[in-house]
């Protein structure tokens, strides 16, 4: 999905991530200036968690950059790492660390929490509707959706709320990658963000021995992370 940058990314090896990509399809053809694609971006922010997807950082090592074709940005704190970067023509990509190895000191953890996993996935849908919205995309065009996880082999599923992780049995994943792809127009996002969500939700979750959370499981995750605020 994204360029690969081995220069950039050597200390994240071993670490689990995850990668969105987003763009228009068909034979539109936009050209924004890197300002009209910074208000926008600023704008889809999406504030129901602390660290936002596509987060606008104004200190001199974070600050988004400006290029002829874009602009972009790669963010590092400690064992974290975000990258991203909006092309002139709407193209988005989106790539950062699990946030389970971050809390070991940058090594891989044998976990990925699940109602994590369903609050990014949700966003990164919302970004992208939200993001599009702002540059004034036409509901009707065509909109490529990816989401890639990276890392997953021998990690656990659980939960970060201790509810729902004391209520989990250990359910492990045997494959290391998920790469899953949709294609809706802008109108289809914007009124089934839910159900869109579930459905990546629920490809992820089935390689963890075949866990398929109980029915509202999920919908209940979203409402949390929709009503939230920060």
């Amino acid at each position: 999905m994204g360029d690969n940058n081995m220069t950039q990314r050597d200390y994240i090896k071993g670490m689990g991530y995850w990668e969105v990509a987003h763009w228009l399809s068909g034979d539109h053809k936009y050209n924004w200036s890197q300002k009209e694609l910074l208000t926008a971006k600023e704008k889809a922010e999406c504030r129901n968690t602390g660290w936002p997807i596509g987060v606008t950082l104004h200190r001199e090592d974070a600050r988004p950059k400006y290029y002829k074709d874009s602009i972009a940005a790669i963010i590092t704190s400690n064992d974290s790492y975000d990258e991203w970067k909006l092309k002139r023509d709407g193209s988005f990509y989106f790539m950062r660390v699990f946030g389970e190895d971050i809390k070991r000191g940058g090594k891989k953890n044998n976990i990925l929490f699940f109602d994590v996993r369903i609050w990014r996935i949700t966003e990164a849908l919302l970004h992208c509707q939200r993001l599009y919205t702002n540059l004034g995309v036409e509901p009707t065009v065509a909109i490529r959706f990816d989401l890639n996880h990276y890392g997953l082999s021998n990690r656990v599923l659980t939960a970060s709320n201790p509810d729902r992780a004391f209520s989990m049995n250990e359910r492990t994943c045997h494959e290391d990658e998920l790469d899953s792809s949709l294609e809706f127009s802008l109108l289809d996002l914007t009124n089934n963000i839910e159900s869109y969500s579930v459905d990546l939700c629920k490809e992820l979750f089935i390689l963890f021995d075949g866990w398929e959370p109980a029915p509202g499981v999920i919908e209940g995750v979203i409402a949390d992370f929709m009503r939230s605020r920060i």
